[in-house]
């Protein structure tokens, strides 16, 4: 079984640290792949609290930023 793992940003507005800057920093301390990162963000989709029409969309999304 896997764990629902997700990345999220800290309170930005008084930390910094938005989304992009969290898997950058993952990136550079982890080496995290391509697919890894793809993984990740699918999580954070299933976990939202997003309508099913929306979590749609979000795949779309993903899908079209991945495969360029």
């Amino acid at each position: 079984s896997e764990i629902c793992v997700t990345v999220n940003p800290n309170n930005p507005s008084y930390f910094g640290g938005l989304i992009t800057e969290n898997f950058l920093a993952l990136y550079d301390s982890l080496a995290l792949t391509k697919d890894q990162a793809t993984r990740l963000v699918k999580k954070s989709i299933d976990a939202s609290f997003a309508e099913e029409s929306r979590k749609k969309e979000l795949y779309n999304l993903l899908q079209t930023y991945i495969s360029d």
